[in-house]
């Protein structure tokens, strides 16, 4: 598993599943495996497996259970398997972020996140912090004004990481400055974003994040050719990982 060797992991993993049949943990690293290899039906049936050995976690419902069917689009039973782990873990913030994120991608609906943020959690776990949901939210918003207002309450040089983004706050700059239609100092948002990346890359060159958001970067200042290499990149990286 930690050497990203999911089919050796899932051969070792099916062995003690035969052994310890009653086991929900083992059913769901059997599920996570699967997933990470693309086996999209046994994921399943693995969830389905471990949810009736152990009704009760909630974190086995929103991740294998509710991000497997996020990505599926098969939107309303990942919004039940969301709500259930919320029943069981109503602190969970992954879950009630990713549940209103469902929303946004099968209905088009920001209502939903919205109100997710004004709860105040200021953190989602793996998800990312309130503040840069709230910057994307405003984004989403083509709001450029509150994005502004957003990044200049925060450090200067802030970073929004999660376990899927990794982006400069510059970036976001960018585009709410192309938003005012203001390209000099999108320009400039643009560029530095790009020097704290490029900063960033030397410690880390296969960090594919780094290279999903360069691509962005360099997008912004129409240099659309690297811009793709960077994706390109990302994804090789993506799929060697």
């Amino acid at each position: 598993w930690a050497r990203r060797d999911y089919q050796s992991a899932l051969g070792e993993l099916k062995i003690a599943a035969e052994k310890l049949p009653g086991s929900a943990e083992l059913w769901n690293y059997v599920g996570l495996a699967n997933r990470r290899l693309g086996n999209w039906d046994q994921a399943l049936v693995a969830f389905e497996k471990a949810s009736v050995l152990d009704p009760r976690d909630a974190d086995l419902f929103w991740d294998l259970g509710g991000n497997t069917y996020r990505v599926l689009h098969r939107y309303p039973e990942a919004v039940a398997a969301y709500s259930h782990a919320l029943a069981l873990a109503p602190d969970l913030g992954d879950a009630d972020l990713r549940r209103a994120l469902v929303y946004v991608s099968w209905q088009g609906r920001l209502d939903s996140l919205r109100a997710t943020l004004a709860r105040g959690s200021e953190s989602y776990g793996y998800s990312g912090s309130a503040v840069q949901w709230r910057v994307r939210l405003a984004l989403w918003e083509r709001n450029a004004d509150a994005l502004l207002a957003l990044l200049a309450a925060q450090p200067k040089r802030v970073i929004f990481d999660s376990q899927e983004r990794y982006e400069p706050g510059l970036l976001y700059a960018g585009w709410a400055h192309q938003l005012q239609g203001n390209r000099a100092a999108a320009r400039d948002a643009f560029r530095g974003g790009l020097a704290l990346l490029d900063s960033a890359l030397r410690g880390l060159p296969i960090e594919r994040r780094l290279h999903v958001a360069r691509g962005l970067a360099l997008a912004g200042l129409d240099q659309r050719a690297d811009a793709q290499r960077e994706v390109e990149l990302a994804v090789e990286q993506r799929l060697e990982g």
